[in-house]
């Protein structure tokens, strides 16, 4: 990579750096793939310029990684039956070190990836902060672990964490009216859940209504 010393490189260095950790990205992934470019017949561009190229790069490779949430919604995640956490419950939480590091801060409000708050609410165990195996969950409710590709996977009263009922994630978007990329960490009731499928799924503690 070429080296960039006049102001307006090194600002455009800075600003790729601020996107990708925003974006919910480390500067080594991005400074990495940007050295793999560099070695595929681009050994004389501009470092800002292959740094927002494997921005772009990273971005469509996985684009999960971009969907980024602030303490309400990191609150929805990490709530149960009983309702979201406050903002203030979720920034006593990000006190703790075993709580994800935020991706980004704009004038004190912290900014993570809904991934991280997901993984760290099918550890957390509320009542002692130890890691938990599993979350009650009552009948005829349903909580979206997480989704992969077009299935989403379902935690209920029949189905721990370690054997998710699986069902098409588009079925509960739709129902729900929801985005699929936002279901995980979601509580639902479901009209129809048997052993093998469940239908008729409607958000718990809907803030739309």
């Amino acid at each position: 990579m070429e080296t960039t010393n006049t102001p307006s490189g090194r600002d455009l260095v800075t600003a790729a750096n601020h996107i990708a950790v925003a974006l919910g990205y480390t500067h080594t992934e991005v400074t990495d793939l940007a050295h793999v470019l560099e070695l595929d017949g681009r050994a004389d561009w501009p470092t800002a310029d292959l740094l927002l190229i494997a921005l772009a790069e990273l971005t469509r490779r996985d684009p999960g990684r971009r969907d980024l949430v602030g303490a309400l919604e990191a609150g929805e995640i990490l709530g149960g039956p009983g309702g979201p956490l406050s903002r203030t419950r979720v920034n006593q939480l990000a006190q703790r070190p075993d709580f994800p590091t935020s991706r980004y801060e704009l004038a004190g409000a912290r900014i993570w990836t809904r991934a991280d708050i997901v993984g760290f609410g099918q550890r957390w165990d509320r009542r002692q902060g130890r890691p938990r195996t599993r979350a009650a969950v009552p009948p005829g409710q349903a909580l979206v672990l997480l989704t992969v590709g077009d299935d989403a996977h379902l935690v209920t009263a029949s189905h721990p964490r370690n054997a998710p009922l699986v069902v098409p994630a588009a079925r509960i978007a739709e129902q729900a009216g929801l985005p699929a990329n936002e279901l995980p960490g979601k509580w639902f009731t479901v009209e129809r859940l048997d052993q093998d499928d469940a239908d008729g799924f409607q958000l718990l503690h809907d803030p739309r209504e």
